[in-house]
């Protein structure tokens, strides 16, 4: 997954694919959306609760640990403050 840097606000942020490369989703730039660690982690999460079947839910699942374990801990007190919503 790419990891830029914001001049803006200095927010790592992520490529998140509208539609999931363990979904067979492509790198088109149509299929793509920059977002920061934290928010990347909820648009995950929330598609795991929205999942259709246990592979979508576990592939969502996946995601949202793989993009928490690269979280700094301030990334970490977003998304969670942003769960608790």
């Amino acid at each position: 997954m790419k990891d830029e840097r914001s001049q803006e606000t200095d927010a790592r942020l992520e490529i998140h694919h509208a539609l999931p490369k363990f979904m067979n989703g492509d790198n088109d730039v149509d299929n793509e959306q920059a977002l920061t660690l934290p928010e990347h982690a909820i648009k995950h999460h929330e598609l795991a609760w929205e999942a259709r079947d246990r592979r979508e839910r576990d592939g969502n699942n996946w995601a949202v640990r793989a993009i928490v374990s690269r979280m700094k801990p301030e990334e970490l007190d977003d998304f969670n403050s942003k769960l608790k919503r």
